[in-house]
């Protein structure tokens, strides 16, 4: 049993145009059936899954000189604890018709998602996440103050963190380097000029 995904495309201007894209569908890898609709500017495609995948049908439409409409759709996600529950959220998502892309964030609690609006609408990607378990919200034009803040400050953690590192480093050489290397106190010794170690 086939899917079938819809799609808006932008461009069309005839019947000819609808003939054409409907031709170049019909030839890609495992659709069963195309159908493109003046009017609506939509087109309903039913495919084998198995076969053909979407983003080449997109790509199809993309290279016979039309415009499939796209959308993106940032959400806020409460309730992720680990890199299981971003794997998680992300199966669900990208299991949904029309969903061309999913990818979760934990430390800022994001989900990206590139998706067909013609096919899946915000709403429904809200429910599939909250029925597994989470909370979603939509990002407000502008972001999330929070969570932009949260994500500078983890930034700014791991600079410290790598900048301690950094000088962490000799010195544990210099304290542990005796211990480890029996030579290595002999050959720090003669690395300093003569009488450095003599108190005048």
């Amino acid at each position: 049993m086939g899917n079938e995904i819809r799609f808006a495309i932008g461009g069309m201007t005839c019947a000819s145009c609808v003939g054409r894209v409907e031709r170049v569908l019909k030839k890609q890898p495992g659709v069963l059936d195309a159908v493109v609709n003046l009017a609506t500017e939509q087109a309903s495609v039913a495919f084998d899954p198995e076969v053909g995948d979407v983003p080449g049908l997109l790509a199809a439409v993309d290279d016979a000189g039309y415009a499939v409409d796209r959308a993106h759709l940032e959400l806020r996600i409460e309730g992720m604890t680990c890199a299981s529950c971003v794997s998680r959220v992300e199966r669900v998502l990208k299991k949904q018709p029309g969903v061309l892309a999913a990818t979760v964030n934990l430390a800022t609690e994001r989900a990206a998602i590139d998706y067909l609006p013609a096919t899946v609408d915000p709403g429904q990607l809200k429910a599939v996440i909250r029925d597994a378990g989470y909370t979603a919200a939509t990002v407000e034009q502008g972001g999330d103050r929070e969570r932009d803040a949260r994500a500078r400050e983890l930034a700014g953690l791991e600079r410290d963190l790598t900048v301690a590192a950094l000088f962490a480093v000799p010195v544990v050489l210099l304290a542990m380097g005796p211990m480890l290397w029996p030579g290595f106190g002999a050959w720090l010794t003669g690395l300093a000029p003569v009488g450095a170690w003599h108190i005048a």
